[in-house]
């Protein structure tokens, strides 16, 4: 992918120009298989077991082209997923919903960036949804258990910071809201 060209000017120096662009730009994939029942009149189970190719992916690795060349590195890799799930019908109107995810290590501790987030292994998640005839409005807590990625080695960025021997130590949370209609 090539986005023309950039330039670097330094004051009584002729500029440097070259190419700016993306080597390769390959967004994430994911396969995954599951199965739902009803184990109650008022309660449904959910797994779902997947692999994502983030390793392969621009979260994995994006070579620039330009004045520097560079390998911007998340240092995301490919993992298994494993999402589990229990929805209740409380009223007719009122659900709720309880889940938990576990991941292998999505990323690579060698490869670690301190002020990018990563996926947490185990993810817990609950939420409460009021359907309407017409319309849904609900929303859900996402929290992380902590996790720690320790790196023993250089980083592997030319002309960037170097985190050997450090350890980031995050743990993740989220709230969303949503709503729905029917027509």
């Amino acid at each position: 992918m090539n986005f023309g060209e950039t330039s670097y000017v330094v004051p009584g120096v002729n500029p440097l120009t070259a190419p700016l662009g993306i080597e390769s730009f390959t967004t994430p994939g994911r396969i995954s298989f599951g199965v739902s029942a009803k184990a109650s009149e008022k309660m449904k189970v959910a797994v779902e077991a997947g692999y994502l190719n983030y390793g392969s992916s621009v979260l994995g690795g994006m070579n620039f082209q330009g004045l520097v060349n560079n390998n911007l590195n998340l240092g995301f890799q490919d993992f298994w997923v494993l999402n589990t799930g229990i929805e209740y019908e409380f009223t007719e109107h009122i659900n709720g919903a309880i889940g938990y995810v576990f991941n292998t290590q999505p990323i690579n501790a060698s490869e670690m960036v301190p002020i990018a987030a990563s996926v947490g292994q185990s993810q817990f998640t609950y939420g409460l949804r009021y359907k309407g005839e017409r319309f849904w409005a609900g929303f859900a807590h996402m929290i992380t258990l902590t996790s720690d990625l320790s790196s023993n080695s250089s980083t592997h960025r030319e002309l960037g910071p170097d985190y050997q021997h450090s350890t980031v130590r995050q743990m993740l949370q989220g709230l969303s809201c949503g709503a729905g209609f029917k027509f």
